[in-house]
C-alpha cells in the first residue's frame, strides 16, 4: 500500500517525499489468496530506488541504550557493567541466571539484568557491528556469530532466542552503511546537543532514499512540545532532523552544511542546537494547523487502484475490439488497424453501428440465434459495458487528478499519521493539544523553506524586560490603591 503511495505521489508531480513513518523491521512475505508470495519490503524498496521524486526516511534515537543507571556507576557497578559485557561478547546465548552466577552479581543487580536482558544483548551486538564496520570489514550475520558465540555453539546451534538481536544489529550496520555517503561528519571540534544510538531504516530503503533525518522529539518539563533538536551526532556522523533534513534534500543543500555552525538551509540561520517550532497561523480547527493543505493518503491510493482498474479495463476493451473486428468488420479492418488513433475512432463507430443493428433494445425480443453468434454478440455487449464504464472512470482520474495535481505538484509531501485512533504520535503544542508528529516536522521544514521562524529573546533581552516589568509593577503599586495594582500587575504578567 505504502509503495503505492509512494508511485502515485511521484506522478502526480511530488518532488520530495518524506515519510515520517520508522520502518526498521522488516515484513515476512506473504501468500496472497491466488498463491502469489509477495515481498512488500522489496516492492518498497525497488519503488523507493525507482521514482523520480526523491525520498526522506525517518530514523529515531535511542538516547537511553548508551546511558547507565546508578546501579552501574562508581567503581564497583562499572566494573560489574564491563564484566557483564564480556561474559556476552563471548556468549550472547547466556541467560539471567547465568550472567548473575558469573558476573557475582547481587540480588539488586540481578533483577536488574533479568529485567534488561534483551536490551543489554541488544546494545552488546551493536558494540560488535560497530567493530567490525571500524575494522572495514563487512557486517554479516556469519561474522557477527563468530563474534558472539564460542565456537562449538556457532557450529551446533542454528536457530536460537538471541539470533533476532544478532540480525537486527546486523541490518542497523548494513543501513548505516548505505547512508554513510548521505551524511555529514562531525566537527572535530564540535559538541552536538543530541547524540545517542541511530536506529536506522532497513538497509534497502535506507540505500534507495535520498536522505534519513531524525523523528525524535523532546517535550519541555511541562509536556509541551516548544522545541526540536536540530541534529544528532552518532559514530562520527550528523543526522539532521527529519524535517530539516527533507528541506534540505528540497533546495539541495550540500551535506557538509547541515554539520556546519551556524546551520544554513535555505534563508535559515540557526545556531544553536535547538529550534522553536514556528507556527504561521495557529487555527485549532483546522486539520492542515495552518499549513499546506492535507490530503488523505487513502485518497491517493484511491486514485492510484482506480487508474490500474482503468488501465485494465481499456487492456481487455482494445482485445474485445480485436475480436470483434474480426468477427463483424473483417472486409474493411484488420485488427491491426485497433492500434492506430485514426483507424480506432472509425472502427468504435462501426462497432456503435452493429450495437444498434444487432443488439434488441431493453424489454424487446431477442432473436434467435446460434450458439457462435451468441457468443460474438455477448462479447459485443460486454464491449458496450465496459466502453460506458471506461469513459466514467476516465472522468473521475482526470478530476481527482487535476484536483491532487494542484495541491502536490513541485511540492514537499510529507506523510504520516494524522487519525484520531493513533495514539502513538501526537503531541501538545501551542497549536493543538494532539498535534500529529508530522506535523512538528512540517513547522520545521517550512522554516527552512520560507525563513519564517521564531527566536527566543537573548539573555540580555529578557533580564532588561524583567527589569522593565518589575519596575513598571513598582511604580505601578506607589501609584494606585492595592486592589487596582494587583489587576495591573496581573494584567502586564500576560502581555
Amino acid at each position: 500500500m505504502l509503495a503505492e503511495a509512494i508511485e502515485e505521489l511521484d506522478a502526480l508531480g511530488a518532488k520530495v517525499i518524506l515519510l515520517d513513518l520508522i520502518l526498521t523491521d522488516p515484513q515476512e512475505p506473504e501468500y496472497l489468496a491466488d498463491g502469489t508470495l509477495v515481498d512488500h519490503d522489496a516492492i518498497l524498496a525497488e519503488t523507493l530506488g525507482r521514482v523520480p521524486a526523491r525520498t526522506v526516511l525517518a530514523a529515531s534515537v535511542d538516547t537511553d541504550a548508551m546511558r547507565l543507571g546508578s546501579l552501574w556507576q562508581g567503581a564497583e557497578g562499572r566494573r560489574k557493567w564491563d564484566e557483564i559485557r564480556a561474559l556476552l561478547r563471548r556468549d550472547i546465548t547466556l541467560d539471567d541466571e547465568e550472567i548473575a552466577r558469573e558476573a557475582r552479581l547481587d540480588g539488586t543487580r540481578a533483577a536488574r539484568v533479568q529485567g534488561r536482558l534483551l536490551a543489554i544483548k541488544a546494545l552488546v551486538a551493536r558494540e560488535a557491528a560497530e567493530e567490525l564496520r571500524h575494522e572495514g570489514r563487512p557486517c554479516t550475520e556469519e561474522e557477527m556469530r563468530a563474534r558472539l558465540l564460542p565456537p562449538e555453539k556457532d557450529a551446533r546451534l542454528r536457530e536460537f532466542p538471541s539470533l533476532a538481536v544478532i540480525r537486527a544489529a546486523v541490518r542497523n550496520a548494513q543501513a548505516l552503511d548505505a547512508m554513510e555517503r548521505k551524511l555529514p561528519r562531525a566537527q572535530a571540534d564540535r559538541h552536538y546537543l543530541g547524540a545517542g544510538m541511530i536506529v536506522p531504516p532497513l538497509p534497502a530503503f535506507a540505500r534507495a532514499a535520498a536522505a534519513v533525518g531524525v523523528a525524535n522529539s523532546r517535550q519541555d518539563s511541562d509536556g509541551l512540545l516548544r522545541r526540536l533538536l536540530v541534529r544528532w551526532e552518532a559514530d562520527g556522523a550528523v543526522f539532521p532532523q527529519l524535517g530539516l533534513a527533507a528541506a534540505a534534500v528540497y533546495l539541495d543543500t550540500p551535506r557538509d552544511a547541515l554539520a556546519a555552525t551556524p546551520l544554513a538551509i535555505g534563508d535559515l540561520r540557526i545556531g544553536g542546537d535547538e529550534m522553536l517550532l514556528s507556527w504561521p497561523g495557529i487555527d485549532p480547527s483546522r486539520v492542515d494547523f495552518g499549513l499546506h493543505p492535507h490530503v488523505s493518503l487513502g485518497r491517493v491510493i484511491d486514485l492510484r487502484r482506480t487508474t490500474g482498474r482503468l488501465a485494465a479495463q481499456e487492456a481487455e476493451i482494445d482485445d474485445l475490439a480485436r475480436g470483434l473486428v474480426a468477427a463483424f468488420l473483417a472486409d474493411r479492418f484488420a485488427p491491426e488497424d485497433c492500434g492506430d488513433p485514426e483507424r480506432r475512432r472509425e472502427i468504435e463507430a462501426e462497432l456503435l453501428s452493429e450495437v444498434e443493428f444487432r443488439l434488441p433494445e431493453e424489454g424487446a425480443e431477442e432473436r434467435e440465434e446460434v450458439e457462435e453468434d451468441r457468443e460474438k454478440l455477448r462479447r459485443l455487449r460486454r464491449w458496450l459495458r465496459l466502453r460506458e464504464e471506461a469513459a466514467a472512470a476516465r472522468a473521475e482520474v482526470a478530476k481527482a487528478r487535476v484536483q491532487l495535481e494542484g495541491v502536490i505538484r513541485g511540492r514537499l509531501v510529507l506523510v504520516g499519521w494524522n487519525a484520531t485512533g493513533n495514539f502513538g504520535d501526537f503531541f501538545p503544542t501551542a497549536a493543538h493539544e494532539r498535534t500529529p508528529g508530522v506535523v512538528a516536522h512540517a513547522i520545521v521544514a517550512n522554516s527552512a523553506l520560507t525563513g519564517y521562524v521564531v527566536r527566543p529573546l537573548g539573555a540580555w533581552a529578557s533580564a532588561a524586560l524583567t527589569l522593565a516589568l518589575g519596575a513598571a509593577a513598582a511604580f505601578l503599586a506607589a501609584a494606585t490603591g492595592p486592589r487596582l495594582s494587583f489587576l495591573l500587575a496581573l494584567l502586564l504578567s500576560l502581555l
